[in-house]
């Protein structure tokens, strides 16, 4: 497949939420991945100074349609046949990867098998997710117990240290605001189903998978469709403060579409990623990790880096703004003398205790956040307490020093 080391963009863009699509840069070679290898491990040693973790969330492949399971591209892979028995097979229930989604988690979808089943938004990225996996370095992986998310962390890790476990999560698995279907599917419907912990324990040993994956959270029953949306959130908040009590540096997650929006905040492709950084504290932030890796996402390094051919990517930056001031004033935050006249007197009556500031301002820290930066302890501590510290050298340093 064609592959560009240096930008991780879809094999094909999703049309419908306007995406772009990718360009037809060429394959580069070993010793190119190696070089953006030892340079992401710089930039994650310093972005990580702080004490922070690094979260890589990856987004389950695609699994077979039990409409159409015999059409090409949408049959179980043959990796995974034995995964379940035939019965739980032909029901629909907690269904494996198809084909093509097993080659997204793993080396990647050539752009004829794309055309030919027309799995327009199923591609994943260029190069598949085992060259992710490669130059992120995960030291554990965590997945949900849906089969297709655990299958795509055992298909993206083939090729990884053996010795970097795969720690099932229940919390992790589909969530949705009615599991049932509006009462059609009592035991949940058969697409975000389960199975129990003891037939996933034998699919894995079928599979010759079990060796590396860790099933000590699952309980053998671990699927609820009884519990309310809210009540699924409230699991899933859990998440993040559990990752921040390990001891791991580098993390994977790999789960659900639902799941990630709700953590992430974004809505992520079928075996496509974000990242974040994880706040000792277990608040994850992901603009900070934006700014410090921008040289894995744009190609600004060295000349043989850039695509040989194809139209530019667009590039949106969102920027969360800096610290405001609060009424009443908490930790210092009162408006910054520089602001102290933005609003009239008439409009600043309208402030109360109980409404708070309207429309308030940037706090002094603020005002250094978005220019030239807090000092590092200090924007350490902020990002560690409320997330309002900003990047190193602030919001007023250049990307990209050379332009």
């Amino acid at each position: 497949p064609q592959y560009d080391h240096s930008n991780y963009r879809s094999v094909v863009g999703r049309r419908k939420e306007g995406e772009l699509a990718s360009s037809s840069a060429p394959y580069k070679d070993e010793e190119l991945v190696d070089k953006h290898a030892q340079r992401l491990r710089r930039v994650f040693e310093q972005a990580t100074s702080d004490g922070s973790k690094e979260i890589l969330f990856v987004r389950a492949c695609a699994p077979t349609d039990d409409k159409q399971p015999d059409e090409p591209g949408f049959g179980c892979a043959d990796a995974f046949k034995n995964w379940h028995p035939l019965d739980v097979r032909m029901s629909g229930a907690d269904p494996s990867l198809s084909e093509t989604a097993y080659m997204a988690a793993s080396t990647g979808v050539p752009c004829e098998v794309l055309q030919e089943a027309g799995l327009d938004e199923f591609g994943g990225l260029e190069g598949g997710l085992q060259q992710l996996v490669r130059l992120f370095a995960p030291e554990v992986v965590v997945s949900s117990p849906n089969s297709s998310a655990l299958q795509t962390a055992l298909a993206a890790c083939e090729q990884h240290d053996p010795s970097c476990s795969i720690i099932v999560h229940p919390d992790l698995k589909h969530i949705k605001k009615d599991l049932t279907a509006g009462g059609v599917f009592p035991e949940g419907k058969p697409k975000f189903r389960g199975v129990t912990g003891s037939a996933l324990a034998q699919a894995l040993v079928d599979c010759n998978c079990r060796h590396r994956v860790d099933l000590s959270l699952l309980e053998e029953v671990w699927f609820d469709p009884s519990v309310d949306f809210k009540g699924q959130k409230r699991r899933v908040r859990v998440v993040p403060q559990w990752l921040a009590q390990r001891a791991e540096q580098r993390m994977m997650v790999v789960t659900h579409n639902r799941v990630l929006r709700f953590l992430v905040g974004a809505k992520i492709g079928n075996g496509q990623y974000a990242l974040a950084r994880l706040s000792t504290s277990g608040d994850l932030y992901t603009t900070p990790t934006i700014d410090s890796y921008v040289s894995r996402f744009d190609a600004h390094g060295d000349e043989e880096d850039l695509p040989s051919s194809g139209p530019p990517p667009r590039r949106v930056l969102f920027v969360r703004h800096c610290q405001d001031e609060v009424l009443p004033v908490l930790q210092g935050r009162d408006v910054a003398p520089r602001f102290r006249d933005w609003h009239s007197a008439n409009f600043r009556g309208k402030d109360t205790p109980d409404n708070g500031r309207w429309d308030p301002c940037l706090t002094t820290l603020g005002i250094l956040a978005a220019s030239n930066g807090i000092d590092d302890t200090l924007r350490t501590q902020m990002n560690q307490s409320d997330g309002y510290g900003g990047g190193g050298g602030g919001g007023g340093r250049p990307p990209h020093p050379q332009k």
